[in-house]
């Protein structure tokens, strides 16, 4: 477990993290299919319940993400984030930051991106369509910060079935390009599934 960090970022409210997850979502999985026959070749997942089975993979490390001023600016707008150390170099600097800052839950972005692949995986058997986020934590090292190139493992850490519902938690361990953890977000996933 990462200790808790001693630096504080401007407070983001939950109707703010909620706009950003709609943003993020909206832009980075509009692709996925689940009706068969899809030019992606994924699985009909429809028929399928979560697999507890799949609790213990690892994915990843995947392609680095670069934090850039131009994404720390749009996300600090959709979650109304209003600290001018995320829009403003100078302000940033003068607060301690080596760039801008990005909001605290900035890190969903790169975490989703890789809670991509357990969701795609057919041997999972998640159906996106029938996906409602549950939860979302982070317990940050230190703060996310433009020209960090950030690199995600992401876990199933469990499986929960009860009541039709499968609830998927993952963990994405996010670090920086010299391998030192930045941040870890945990997200549940509720699963529906068909009677």
């Amino acid at each position: 477990m990462m200790a808790r960090a001693s630096w504080r970022l401007p407070a983001v409210s939950h109707m703010a993290s909620t706009a950003a997850r709609t943003w993020m979502w909206g832009r980075s999985w509009p692709h996925v299919r689940h009706e068969a026959g899809a030019e992606q070749g994924f699985a009909r997942l429809a028929d399928v319940p979560v697999n507890p089975d799949a609790v213990g993979r690892e994915y990843g490390p995947f392609e680095p993400y670069e934090v850039t001023r131009v994404k720390i600016r749009e996300f600090a707008d959709a979650v109304d984030a209003m600290s001018g150390a995320h829009y403003d170099v100078a302000v940033a600097r003068a607060e301690g930051y080596a760039d801008l800052v990005a909001p605290s839950t900035f890190a969903v972005i790169i975490a989703q991106k890789a809670e991509f692949h357990v969701v795609v995986d057919p041997e999972v058997g998640v159906d996106f369509s029938k996906v409602v986020h549950a939860e979302e934590r982070f317990t940050h090292v230190r703060p996310l910060v433009a020209g960090d190139v950030i690199s995600a493992t992401i876990h199933i850490d469990a499986i929960k079935q009860r009541a039709g519902i499968s609830m998927v938690t993952t963990r994405a361990e996010l670090a920086d390009a010299d391998g030192a953890p930045v941040s870890t977000v945990v997200s549940t996933l509720a699963v529906r599934e068909d009677a």
